[in-house]
């Protein structure tokens, strides 16, 4: 017990008869009267005690006071200042303090070395778990004991949630401190980038580049090494912010794989571990060219290939066969009336061949090509130097009715036909034009409008009026027509169009009648049946006596393309057939050995339209429109190596070469 105030004591036998006084002459009982003095004694001396400022010590636990020491790699350039800043702050704590210090990497230990025990066994483990560490801190102070935590790091975990530990500490009462580091970043120098070209020609010069950055300005010593032998050495001096760039250039014969290492060495360097980066270069004898037909046996295009001394040839039986490492040994792909459906997912990575490697690809035209071929919206389109769809944005407006089975057989198997139904309606409506109108009639015996013919402004209002369309009842087709031509008979527009689907049997009715109504109305109709029970017979003899055209989806996977495809075809054919004749286009090279004063007419080619950029070497003038017939594009940061692509000829035309390319 301690007094701060001892003078102001000698008040308390003053305050003591104070309050024995104020009892005087009040009359009280004997029992009362005690009470009251005693309760009058304790609050006057209370009164003179507060001011002399008395204090009661209690016996406390001893503090554990933890270092933890970081010896990951990253802290190794500064571990012995570590080891001193340690040190000294055991030299200042209190007499009745318990130290305690533990090293960490990976795993945390018990190091006796800097309080006066036995030097602790150093583990050397090349990460960092700050985690573990803290938990072993927490660990080694006693329940019910105070404690505190020294962090000495640079904050670099490779392992495991210090925040979830530092939780857990806080829980218990004791402080993590973490001393600040120094403001001067240590020593690191890194090979941040080694650029080459993937794939070159046996005997073909190129250039190797390697970048070096450093955190402080060094002089670092750089080396080069091709299949684990040095090729070139040399001394350069990086500055912080300013990489360097060390370059060569290479000539290589030996044909096969080749890798490159960029390799650094500077004294002090704190992560050694990024001083190196490799990069593989494949030098190929001939360049090779991949070929993929929808048609069977040999083709002109197979001749003209097989033909040319300077390439490598091979034509895959299928995309499958058309894998990632093959891209990468490829210069060219050729896709000869070969359908965007039988390329499928490998779309995508022939896009990416040509965008992002600067691979060749020539598309010749056919039955199985561009628009007709189903390419329009692909990924292989967008690399191509036409548009699939030839329609421009000044079409002739349409007005457009689909007609969708909701009988109760379109809710077999989940409802995923009615499903996809629903989505091909959708999906057909969102590519229509502004000045367009659409409805949606969906049908069972009786016909329904679910979208009045007007313009699409809103697709999601259109799907949320589907959704309400269950699947139920029987199945009549020819009331649900009939609504569809009284839908639009009436209006202006030059462009007519119906489309029906179905997957059942319909009840009896006067099919030529219906379709010498739409004929007299100037209105097509289409017709798509999937399911095994739909009345495929009725709806190809609808559709074709009405000028349209009849889809069969054996998958229903299919609907959605089926239906746009469609869409894409009312406007005017994707092949022009004819004797049609051909015109000289932009001049360029490619043709310099052509003579273009005696063209010769095709019978047919896949309609496109050219894109912005792109060179139309061959044309034909439709109603005053020009029409592409060979186009190329060719990447403008490599001329003459990364991209040709050709619109082509339709059904039963020759080809012609030019440089390995047909049209």
């Amino acid at each position: 017990m301690t007094v701060g105030r001892p003078m102001l004591l000698v008040l308390l036998p003053v305050a003591v008869v104070l309050a024995a006084i104020s009892l005087r002459g009040r009359g009280y009982g004997k029992g009362r009267l005690i009470f009251l003095g005693l309760l009058r004694t304790l609050l006057a001396v209370g009164v003179v005690l507060a001011p002399a400022g008395l204090s009661v010590l209690l016996p406390t636990p001893r503090r554990h006071v933890v270092f933890l020491i970081d010896e990951s790699p990253s802290c190794a350039h500064r571990l012995a200042s570590a080891e001193e800043l340690v040190a000294e702050r055991i030299g200042r704590l209190d007499a009745d303090d318990v130290p305690v210090v533990f090293r960490f990497d990976r795993h945390a230990w018990r190091d006796e070395s800097l309080t006066g025990g036995a030097v602790g066994e150093r583990r050397r483990e090349p990460a960092s778990d700050v985690s573990e560490a803290l938990t072993a801190a927490l660990a080694a102070i006693p329940a019910r004991h105070a404690g505190v935590v020294f962090l000495v790091t640079d904050g670099i975990e490779t392992h495991g949630d210090a925040a979830d530990a530092a939780v857990r500490l806080r829980g218990r009462g004791i402080p993590v401190y973490i001393p600040r580091p120094s403001a001067e970043l240590p020593i690191d120098v890194r090979v941040s980038a080694c650029e080459a070209p993937p794939v070159v020609g046996r005997g073909q010069s190129f250039r190797l580049a390697c970048r070096v950055e450093a955190t402080q300005p060094v002089r670092s010593g750089v080396e080069i090494l091709r299949d684990g032998v040095s090729v070139h050495t040399q001394a350069v001096d990086v500055s912080p912010g300013s990489p360097t760039v060390i370059s060569m250039v290479e000539t290589l014969d030996g044909e096969g794989l080749h890798v490159y290492t960029a390799r650094v060495t500077v004294p002090d360097d704190r992560f050694p571990q990024n001083n190196t980066l490799e990069v593989p270069v494949f030098v190929r004898a001939k360049p090779l060219v991949l070929y993929l037909t929808g048609f069977e046996g040999e083709t002109p295009v197979d001749k003209l290939l097989t033909g040319l001394d300077r390439f490598r040839f091979r034509r895959l039986s299928s995309a499958g066969e058309l894998t990632a490492v093959l891209l990468a040994e490829t210069s060219v792909v050729v896709l000869d009336s070969f359908g965007a459906a039988g390329l499928g997912t490998k779309d995508r990575e022939v896009a990416s061949f040509v965008r992002d490697a600067g691979g060749g690809l020539v598309m010749v035209g056919g039955p199985g090509s561009f628009g007709v071929g189903g390419y329009i919206d692909t990924a292989v389109e967008k690399v191509l130097p036409v548009h699939c769809d030839p329609r421009d944005a000044e079409k002739k407006p349409l007005a457009l009715v689909v007609v969708l089975d909701s009988s109760g057989s379109m809710g077999e198997g989940g409802g995923q036909k009615m499903e996809m139904a629903r989505a091909s309606a959708v999906r057909t409506l969102s590519h229509l034009a502004e000045k367009d109108l659409a409805c949606v009639i969906a049908f069972r015996v009786t016909p329904e409008v679910v979208v009045p013919l007007a313009p699409v402004e809103d697709p999601g209002a259109v799907a949320r009026k589907l959704a309400g369309v269950a699947p139920v009842g029987g199945t009549n087709i020819f009331p649900a027509l009939s609504r569809a031509l009284d839908e639009v008979r009436d209006t202006k527009l030059p462009l007519l169009h119906v489309v029906i689907l179905s997957d059942g049997k319909t009840q009896p009715g006067d099919a030529d009648g219906l379709v010498a109504r739409f004929k007299t109305a100037g209105v097509t109709l289409s017709a798509v049946a999937t399911g095994a029970d739909a009345d495929r017979g009725l709806l190809s003899r609808l559709a074709e006596g009405s000028g349209g055209r009849f889809y069969e989806a054996a998958d229903i996977r299919q609907l959605p393309d089926l239906f746009l495809d469609d869409l894409r075809r009312i406007d005017g054919p994707l092949v022009r057939r004819g004797d049609l004749a051909l015109e000289a286009g932009t001049p360029d090279e490619i043709l310099k050995d052509i003579d273009l004063d005696g063209l010769p007419t095709v019978k047919a080619y896949n309609r496109t339209r050219a894109r912005e950029g792109a060179t139309v070497l061959l044309k034909h003038t439709f109603e005053k429109t020009p029409e592409p017939v060979l186009s190329v594009a060719w990447d403008s940061d490599t001329p003459r190596r990364s991209c040709f692509r050709s619109t082509g000829r339709g059904p039963g035309t020759s080809p012609t070469g030019t440089r390995g390319a047909a049209s």
